[in-house]
C-alpha cells in the first residue's frame, strides 16, 4: 500500500539492490532535494513502491540542518510515515556537510542539510547524502567501490581503479554493443539474500558537478546482473589474467575503503572498526562468488575485445 503524501514533505523513490527507499524531501530544502532527485534519475511515482522478493524497506528524511542543536528534528514524527518510529534511542553523527540520525530498531535515517549558496557545497552534501545508501548495501553483502560500470544484453562488467588509472578513458571509448553507464562509483548489492548472484548500479561521477559544472543525470535505479570485477593496470599490450580469490578480495576491500574513507574518519571508532570488518568479509564473499581479473591495457587498444573473450562474446552477438 502507498502511504499518504504528507504536504510538508516531497517524495521520492529509489529501487537499490533488495531495498526500496521512500526519501522525504521537507519543502524547506525542496530545490535541493529536486537537484537531487535529477542527478540521481529519482522518481517520485516510485516514493511507495514496495521492495520484490526478500528485499526492504526503508525511509531517508532530508530536512534542513538547525544549527546549534543536538535535538531530535520533531517534524519527523508528523508525518504519516514517521508516526510509527520511536521517538526515544537516536544517535547522530556529524558528518562534514550533514548530520545524520539513525536508530538501531529504524529502517529510517535522518539527514539533516547543512549547505550554502555557492554550487560546490551543494553537490558536496549531495555526495555525501548517498552514504546510508552505501552503508545499507554493506549491511546486505553489497559493496560501493571506485569503479567504471559497462553493460551489454542485460550483464555488466565493473572496471575497478584508483583515479587517474583509466576508468572514464575506457568508458568513453567502449563500442557498442557495449554501454556506458558510469565512470567512477558503482553499487553493488546482493540480488537475494543469501544468493551468490549481485546487482550494480551507477553512480554519479561527483567530481564532474565540482570541476566541469556538468549537467548530466545517472540512472542510479537502474540495474544490471553483475557478471565480473576487472581491476585496471597500465600495460604496453592488452590482456586478462584471472586473480586468485585472497588476490580479488584484497583488491575489492580496497576498492570499497576508497569510497568510504572521508566518511569513515566521521564516524565513532567502534562503527568504523565494524564496517572495516563487514567491507572485508563481503569482498571475501564476492571474490568467492564473481569473476575477479586483472585487466592491463593500453588506452589506445581494444580493451573490450579481452573482456569479450572472457565470456566468449563477438562484437555482433
Amino acid at each position: 500500500m502507498i502511504a499518504a503524501r504528507d504536504p510538508d514533505f516531497r517524495s521520492f523513490g529509489l529501487s537499490l539492490g533488495r531495498t526500496a527507499w521512500r526519501i522525504e524531501a521537507a519543502r524547506s530544502v525542496e530545490d535541493w532535494a529536486r537537484e537531487f532527485a535529477r542527478i540521481l534519475s529519482l522518481d517520485d511515482r516510485a516514493a511507495g513502491r514496495e521492495p520484490e522478493g526478500d528485499g526492504d524497506r526503508w525511509l531517508m528524511y532530508l530536512l534542513p540542518d538547525p544549527g546549534g542543536t543536538e535535538e531530535l528534528p520533531e517534524t519527523v514524527f508528523q508525518t504519516d510515515e514517521g508516526r510509527g518510529l520511536p521517538r526515544a534511542g537516536w544517535t547522530s553523527n556529524r558528518l562534514q556537510h550533514l548530520k545524520m540520525w539513525r536508530h538501531p530498531e529504524a529502517r529510517a535515517v535522518l539527514l539533516e542539510l547543512k549547505y550554502g549558496r555557492q554550487a560546490e557545497e551543494r553537490i558536496l552534501t549531495m555526495s555525501e547524502a548517498c552514504l546510508p545508501f552505501f552503508l545499507r548495501a554493506i549491511d546486505s553483502g553489497g559493496l560501493p567501490l571506485h569503479a567504471a560500470l559497462l553493460c551489454r544484453d542485460g550483464g555488466a562488467v565493473v572496471l575497478a581503479a584508483p583515479g587517474g588509472t583509466g576508468k572514464s578513458t575506457c568508458a568513453r571509448r567502449v563500442p557498442p554493443p557495449w554501454m556506458s553507464m558510469g565512470d567512477d562509483l558503482v553499487l553493488v548489492d546482493r540480488k537475494r539474500a543469501h544468493g551468490s548472484d549481485y546487482v550494480v548500479h551507477p553512480f554519479p561521477t561527483w567530481s564532474d558537478y565540482v570541476f566541469k559544472r556538468s549537467e548530466g543525470a545517472w540512472e542510479a535505479g537502474a540495474q544490471c546482473t553483475l557478471r565480473a570485477v576487472f581491476f585496471l593496470s597500465r600495460a604496453v599490450e592488452d590482456r586478462v589474467i584471472p586473480l586468485g580469490k585472497g588476490e580479488a578480495a584484497i583488491s575489492l576491500c580496497h576498492s570499497a575503503l576508497q569510497i568510504l574513507a572521508v566518511p569513515l574518519l566521521k564516524l565513532p571508532p567502534p562503527e568504523t572498526r565494524r564496517l572495516r570488518s563487514a567491507v572485508f568479509d563481503n569482498a571475501c564473499l564476492m571474490a568467492r562468488n564473481l569473476s575477479v581479473y586483472r585487466l592491463e591495457l593500453t588506452l589506445a587498444g581494444a580493451f573490450w575485445k579481452e573482456i569479450e573473450s572472457v565470456f566468449e562474446l563477438s562484437p555482433e552477438e
